[in-house]
């Protein structure tokens, strides 16, 4: 039943938010508490040294360590989760700080705070930038679980919960979790990839390589490729709804200010 009503709570939250155009992530940082590991081998066989896991923690672990859920970031997240998700965060909400431990972790390759292009390679002490190997979805599951294991040093998980990139991760708790993980919620994910996704992406690193300020990833950081970047952002923003939804949020309507489309002026907004 608790499982159910958080399902069902879930829903009603994201489809209001859905319906308003709600941008969840406002209040960005990389704050919180440190997990690290001497060192950590991913899918691939390339082995990341010291590598680092932000994360942050609601409520309390109970007697048997058996109540956590975790909750699982979308690809532009981070693990502070009172500034996404917060009003369904504490007592009495979804996600109810008086009977669960919430712990939410940041991916790796992230900018907040977690191992990533912009971190220090310990074998270098440079940037590791173009030279960061790729991680999977697995590899931050398999090192988040790390982090619940010998960090919070739960016994078991409750629920696994996450929405897009988040789904993901749920989903791939769940398969590698196994008995360690009771339940999970996956909501809008599919499996893998489609040709439509990997399309859409393509478009958003063409974007970005096409900003002459990326200089082939050799990037001065004091002057990033930000146009490339606000295009590729708003490429995302097409992606995020469908035609219907931006057909009834905007119409054809033109914003009196800047005379333009108030779409054009919404994806303006979100490139900035």
């Amino acid at each position: 039943n608790n499982k159910r009503q958080l399902c069902k709570q879930m829903i009603q939250h994201l489809s209001i938010k859905n319906n308003q155009f709600i941008d969840d992530y406002i209040n960005m940082n990389s704050d919180g508490s440190t997990y690290q590991l001497d060192k950590f081998e991913l899918e691939s066989g390339d082995v990341l040294y010291s590598p680092q896991i932000r994360y942050n923690t609601y409520g309390q672990l109970n007697s048997t360590r058996d109540n956590v859920i975790v909750v699982c970031h979308a690809l532009t997240g981070n693990s502070k989760l009172d500034s996404w998700w917060g009003d369904l965060l504490g007592d009495g909400k979804v996600f109810d700080t008086s009977k669960y431990l919430i712990v939410c972790a940041n991916v790796l390759g992230s900018c907040y705070g977690s191992t990533g292009p912009l971190s220090i390679n310990p074998l270098t002490n440079k940037r590791y930038g173009m030279s960061f190997p790729n991680v999977t979805i697995r590899d931050t599951v398999r090192i988040h679980i790390e982090l619940l294991r010998n960090a919070i040093k739960a016994n078991s998980i409750f629920c696994v919960i996450g929405g897009s990139m988040g789904g993901m991760q749920a989903l791939e708790w769940a398969i590698i979790g196994q008995w360690y993980v009771k339940s999970s919620v996956v909501i809008g994910c599919g499996a893998m990839h489609s040709a439509w996704q990997i399309a859409f992406s393509e478009t958003q690193r063409q974007a970005i390589y096409s900003d002459s300020n990326w200089k082939n990833g050799d990037i001065d950081y004091t002057n990033p490729p930000k146009q490339g970047l606000s295009i590729a952002r708003q490429i995302a923003m097409i992606s995020y709804r469908t035609a219907s939804v931006y057909h009834d949020k905007f119409n054809r309507h033109v914003d009196d200010n800047t005379k333009k489309f108030k779409v054009q002026s919404y994806l303006d907004y979100q490139g900035k």
